[in-house]
């Protein structure tokens, strides 16, 4: 009668996270212990079957194989970054949609360059600097690590409940929230600022001065508001922006 060849299942589907690796090795010891063959004879079955020892180290050597190869992936996705941009209805993204909007923007091109991010918009139309100081701690949670602070011109229009806000609240409210991000070592870049002065404040409080959000906005990219971006214009500020953000990326990786 000729040999029978009889093959032994083996488990070829790896898992990367610690615990399910964990379950998956104990699968395996159990499986190696479970084989049951119908012996024919001594020697067949040391000629087909390993001990289990024997079994054991051969998949282990193939599994730590494996995830040593795979361990730079998984160490460039540990920790996604949150980014939270906050202002008026030009961050909001005003007569444009959601995914337009350049936080929306922002994110996606982020992702693209290969970023573990997210980038939450807390952009509110008709928001002011006290406004936007009054919110502050809601709209930016705890983790976050980059604020982009987009102060708009609110401040000095009229509105019909309230009157437009002097140059100096103006600052003071500018340099309280910055204050407040340095004290929570939340890096952020100010983007605008009603008048002159924005580098100055930002540099004060060692946060980045983007300039104007106008910056390299050509008129056809503004919308017949004449204030806010078109696609196109939210899609330039978005590149412009990506540039400062993955600066700062980098830099927290270090």
């Amino acid at each position: 009668m000729g040999s029978k060849v009889i093959a032994l299942p083996v488990r070829e589907t790896f898992f990367i996270s610690t615990p399910k690796l964990k379950s998956f090795l104990q699968s395996i010891w159990a499986e190696g212990s479970s084989q049951r063959v119908k012996p024919y004879d001594d020697t067949a079955m040391n000629t087909l079957f390993c001990r289990r020892e024997t079994f054991m180290k051969t998949l282990l050597r193939k599994v730590l194989l494996l995830v040593s190869l795979l361990a730079l992936p998984v160490s460039a996705t540990a920790d996604e970054i949150k980014i939270v941009a906050v202002g008026a209805s030009q961050t909001n993204g005003k007569g444009v949609s959601n995914s337009d909007a350049y936080p929306a923007q922002l994110e996606s091109i982020l992702k693209a360059s290969g970023y573990s991010v997210s980038v939450a918009n807390e952009g509110a139309d008709g928001a002011t600097t006290r406004d936007m100081l009054s919110r502050l701690s809601r709209a930016v949670p705890d983790g976050t690590k980059i604020v982009i602070l987009q102060l708009g011109t609110n401040d000095k229009v009229l509105m019909n409940k309230r009157s437009s806000l002097n140059p100096d609240e103006t600052r003071t409210n500018v340099e309280q929230m910055l204050a407040r991000l340095k004290e929570k070592n939340i890096s952020a870049i100010l983007l605008g600022y009603p008048g002159d002065g924005g580098r100055e404040v930002a540099q004060k409080y060692s946060a980045l001065w983007y300039g104007q959000p106008n910056k390299n906005i050509s008129p056809d990219m503004i919308q017949a508001d004449g204030q806010h971006f078109t696609k196109e214009g939210y899609a330039v500020l978005t590149k412009n922006m990506s540039l400062l953000i993955k600066d700062i990326v980098d830099k927290l990786g270090k």
